[in-house]
């Protein structure tokens, strides 16, 4: 039942996919077996055994999943007093329920249908008066992709009471039991000969995906009761290689005029526009992403445009560092059919992949036209930055000007196991007195919570406080006085 847009409630719209009356896994089967009476001493059935009808309850769900829960609801409704309220409206299992085979014995695999289920379908926004305020309406592709990733095999037999007179498979293919107790003549299998009495079939293991296809938001501003209404809506397609978004498209209604945005993204895998990449150095790096490490889901080209016409296009080369691909630089090319004008180059990073040395070249053609760099120390086990440097040549520039060892005692005091804060605050100090001609900004951190002080380069300093939560409670100066503080309370205090 679709509720109605003005009621600020709505009744329960839970479904659960799952067979009528049976929440649990119930059913019959037939055993068959030789059975032998103590009163009679008789084994009714014969040679063929008797047929032994069983009915099993067990606690295992007979259900499915949506989202990870066994519930999913359709209608959603938030509100909150004094502002209004939001309607949500979802996919369900009422939308794709499973065949009715899976809820039944033998209970087959289920198809994967989870993917498609708790899809947030319509966003309504209304405020106190029941005005729409928003909308939002997303259509999917439910099967825009399906990858075999595996196989499973589904087990099966056939009831045949010789089955129970074996203590082994081999002892059931030689024809030799290993019990008799009604003295049965003979070796008997159940079927053919040397045929065993079960089978596993096998199921493909299938991975879907459902994709985001548009966007249509409509946004209501009153003067009065009658809204002026602006429209957009936002159109998805993907690289069919990797799944990432391939193009995005923004078409905004604002009045009379309407107005197309678009965004393009371009990765390793999928095509890419070759011209744009060095087919000696870069090109291979590429190559090198896709076929060796797997690096596909980061673009490598980002177009803008506005009505087709193209604003600016964004580079991203990559090299290799210690044997690993590592982006070197950014171009940014405002008129795509020009060379690029403003670069951003990364000079090298650390074993862990860590930039080292980051600086901006005005020139595509003459590398050596970089500006000054911007210089990091990295500390807490390689994790967390502990120094900036700012003004200086390059990072080799830098750790000949600093005492031998000072970047390596940097990183002792600040990692882990060997963790001493006062030694920490002492040679970033020396850090800071020895570059006297550059911009130094040094960090000390707690790694579970936060930044908890930041120096400067003129000296001064901040500190940061966190409560038990690693909520951020307040920012001080270096007299010690709050430079902001926060307050966190539960919305019914």
């Amino acid at each position: 039942i679709i509720p109605d847009e003005s009621a600020p409630y709505i009744k329960s719209a839970g479904a659960v996919d799952t067979k009528v009356g049976s929440m649990n896994k119930t059913y019959n089967y037939i055993h068959k077996a030789f059975v032998k009476y103590p009163s009679s001493g008789m084994c009714p059935g014969g040679d063929s055994g008797q047929s032994l009808p069983y009915t099993v309850t067990t606690n295992e769900p007979n259900m499915q999943l949506s989202k990870g829960g066994y519930v999913g609801y359709k209608f959603v409704r938030v509100r909150e007093e004094g502002v209004g309220y939001t309607a949500y409206t979802y996919t369900n299992a009422q939308d794709f329920p499973l065949p009715s085979q899976v809820f039944m014995h033998p209970f087959q695999p289920a198809p994967d249908y989870d993917y498609k289920r708790g899809l947030l379908l319509k966003k309504q926004v209304y405020d106190e008066r029941g005005f729409k305020l928003e909308e939002t309406e997303n259509i999917y592709n439910y099967d825009y992709a399906k990858d075999s990733v595996g196989v499973s095999y589904v087990h099966s037999s056939t009831p045949c009471a010789w089955a129970s007179l074996y203590s082994s498979y081999e002892m059931y293919q030689a024809g030799i039991p290993s019990s008799n107790p009604c003295n049965v003549q003979g070796a008997k299998y159940c079927g053919s000969e040397g045929v065993a009495p079960f089978s596993f079939m096998p199921e493909e293991l299938v991975a879907s995906w459902a994709t985001l296809e548009s966007t249509k938001k409509t946004e209501y501003f009153y003067e009065g009761t009658t809204p002026e209404v602006t429209e957009t809506l936002t159109e998805y397609d993907y690289n069919d290689t990797n799944y990432q978004i391939k193009s995005e498209r923004k078409i905004v209604n604002e009045g009379t005029q309407t107005n197309t945005y678009e965004t393009r993204y371009e990765y390793p895998v999928g095509s890419y526009t070759a011209s744009l990449f060095d087919p000696v150095t870069e090109q291979p790096v590429i190559a090198q992403m896709k076929n060796t490490y797997n690096i596909i889901n980061k673009p490598i080209v980002i177009t803008r445009l506005k009505n087709q016409r193209p604003l600016q296009r964004v580079v991203n080369k990559y090299s290799n560092f210690s044997g690993f691909p590592q982006i070197k630089e950014v171009e940014s090319i405002k008129d795509i059919t020009a060379q690029g004008e403003d670069r951003v180059f990364f000079g090298s990073y650390d074993p862990v992949g860590n930039p080292l040395e980051v600086s901006l070249v005005k020139n595509t053609t003459n590398e050596t036209n970089k500006g000054a760099a911007v210089c990091y120390i990295w500390g807490y086990n390689e994790t967390l930055p502990v120094a900036k440097i700012e003004g200086i040549a390059n990072y080799a520039a830098m750790v000949s000007a600093l005492p031998e060892g000072l970047i390596d005692n940097i990183k002792y005091a600040s990692n882990h196991l060997t963790y001493n804060e006062a030694n920490l605050k002492t040679h970033l100090a020396t850090l800071r007195s020895t570059l006297t001609e550059a911009m130094v900004t040094t960090l000390i951190h707690d790694p579970a919570k936060g930044v908890k002080e930041v120096t400067d380069p003129k000296g001064d300093f901040f500190t940061y406080d966190y409560d038990n939560l690693g909520r951020l409670k307040w920012v001080k100066d270096r007299d010690g006085k709050f430079v902001s503080e926060n307050f966190y309370h539960y919305r019914t205090e």
